[in-house]
């Protein structure tokens, strides 16, 4: 038997068989020996006896070679060359960082298959419990972060799945860089719209690392470890920008400002020793970041096709990662006015432009998503790709996710229970709910002809949790119970034709959707004299199956819980 040398690929011999002859056709990136092609080749032919299954993914399905330190990912029939091709072009470019997955080699086969050979990470998971972060091995992964920004590579989905923990030594490695993209330091319009980092900051990783896996881990440290957690975490990141700060500032690139300099060097001099307001001020920002990652997994194109996850939260999820960046904003503000310190005063203006970054970013996302379901609802679609896969009447039965308190956890703040009701400082809107209301009695009293008893009563079911949520000051919930009704006398109009009574209630419903919307985007910033107490809460909707059960008693129930 053969013994294969499995830590470096230029050691094994490239003489192999006589005439040998492989199916790979073609190598696209990296380099490749014969004694591995032979590996892709029996693999290819269906033989996967020298292979263990490790898990699959949208694209993708990863074996581990056995007796080696190397994985092969075999990629689905229908995935396009750029998307099969893009991890092994991230690799390349990443080369030899330590700590991260390295690539051997992308080949084709003579099959049309499609596979990337590359450096399997030993680990699991992140867990308190089983894996949890030891600070020494964290210190390291994120130097493999720092180096990842120097290569100007942006990982782009650092959940908990792709930073693997070994149980052993506590090592931590990376993996999966299918959706990686290429970064450059500086301003750019790429970086603020694709990347989301605005102007004032330099891309970094290690926003990815906060976004997708330290918040599910703080979750689970719980209110009497998190805290300790998190402030040594903040020294660590403290580190890491001091790295950048002194790259960068040696870096030859007219985009970088002193504005982005001045930024690393701060965040470097402050969170060293940071106090209880500037902590607050990065649990808050946390809870942004963990936010709109929740948000925008329900509408990611990716995500769907697997979890196919409740369309119609999208809104309220982006309507409460917005009021989170309300409260990001507002943490700034107190850390400004409780200190002295010029360096802290001078970061938090600086992190001052990114809550505003975020509180725009995700104020017109809410808005958005609200005119998108408003579209659908009336049948007024911009063109066939408007149109989400299922009806709404699909998605009122299934259940939301809320985004975890994170913030809450980290610091110990609890929702205050006071609750006020939403008033629209906008007359005009508030005649027209008298309006609306008016017309959905009449209509609910009538014995004149309904033209479907079950879309009728559909409908008053829909209209009462509509009403309910005005009256209980239901801010963030709005606007999706608002498309719920529009739907449904949508469809009671066009079996009763422009002269029903339904058309009157589905015109004046289709009439306040704009300004409705854009009354509680207006509440969420804290414009027109609406922001509540309430509004600035975190809330949950884990307590609740479906929209089924906020009668008016659960609905109580509900607002106690959700301030």
């Amino acid at each position: 038997m053969k013994i294969f040398c499995i830590q470096n690929n230029n050691c094994f011999s490239n003489r192999w068989k006589p005439n040998f002859t492989s199916k790979v056709t073609s190598v696209n990136y990296g380099k490749i020996n014969d004694e591995f092609k032979d590996k892709v080749d029996r693999f290819d032919d269906g033989n996967k006896k020298e292979a263990k299954y490790l898990g699959h993914g949208m694209f993708a399905s990863v074996y581990r070679f056995l007796n080696t330190n190397y994985v092969i990912k075999k990629f689905n029939k229908g995935v396009s060359i750029n998307d099969s091709r893009q991890e092994a072009k991230m690799l390349d470019k990443v080369g030899a960082v330590p700590g991260s997955q390295q690539l051997m080699a992308q080949v084709t086969t003579e099959n049309g298959n499609e596979y990337l050979i590359s450096t399997f990470i030993k680990g699991e998971e992140p867990d308190p419990v089983e894996n949890p972060f030891r600070f020494q091995p964290l210190k390291s992964f994120m130097n493999t972060l720092y180096e990842l920004d120097k290569k100007e590579v942006y990982h782009n989905d650092l959940n908990t799945g792709n930073c693997k923990v070994d149980p052993a030594t506590g090592q931590i490695g990376l993996i999966d860089y299918q959706f990686a993209l290429d970064m450059k330091p500086g301003w750019t319009t790429y970086n603020e719209q694709y990347l989301l980092f605005p102007e004032q900051t330099l891309p970094a990783n290690l926003q990815m690392f906060e976004m997708a896996t330290l918040p599910p881990y703080i979750k689970k440290l719980g209110r009497y470890q998190a805290p300790d957690f998190f402030r040594e975490y903040l020294k660590l990141k403290s580190e890491y920008h001091k790295n950048r700060y002194y790259y960068y500032k040696g870096a030859p690139n007219s985009n970088i400002t002193k504005e982005n300099l001045d930024y690393e060097r701060l965040l470097s001099t402050v969170l060293r020793h940071p106090s209880e307001k500037v902590t607050q001020v990065y649990a808050k920002k946390l809870q942004v970041l963990h936010s709109f990652r929740h948000a925008f997994s329900i509408v990611d194109e990716n995500t769907r096709v697997q979890k196919r996850p409740n369309l119609t939260e999208s809104i309220p999820a982006y309507l409460y990662a917005a009021a989170q960046a309300a409260g990001y904003r507002d943490k700034i503000d107190e850390a400004i006015n409780s200190t002295s310190d010029r360096n802290t005063q001078n970061l938090m203006k600086l992190e001052m432009k990114t809550a505003e970054f975020w509180l725009e970013l995700l104020s017109s996302s809410a808005l958005g998503c609200s005119q998108w379901f408003v579209r659908n609802a009336a049948d007024r679609l911009l063109g066939a790709g408007d149109k989400f896969p299922e009806h709404i009447d699909y998605y009122w039965n299934k259940p939301y996710k809320d985004a975890n308190n994170i913030y809450s956890v980290i610091t110990g703040d609890e929702p205050s229970g006071k609750i006020d009701v939403l008033r629209f400082p906008d007359m005009e809107l508030e005649a027209d709910y008298k309006q609306l209301f008016d017309l959905t009695k009449d209509f609910s009293r009538t014995s004149i002809w309904r033209p479907d008893e079950k879309l009728f009563s559909r409908f008053n079911s829909q209209f009462d949790v509509y009403q309910n949520a005005l009256n209980s000051g239901k801010v963030i919930l709005l606007p999706a119970l608002h498309v719920f009704a529009l739907y449904s006398a949508f469809k009671l109009y066009k079996h009763g034709g422009i002269t029903s009574k339904a058309y009157q209630i589905y015109n004046q419903l289709d009439k306040m959707s704009e300004p409705l919307f854009k009354a509680v985007i207006d509440a969420v910033n804290g414009k027109g004299g609406v922001l509540t107490d309430a509004i600035k809460k975190d809330y949950s909707l884990n307590k609740f199956n479906d929209y089924r059960r906020l009668t008016n008693r659960k609905f109580t129930d509900f607002i106690k819980y959700y301030y």
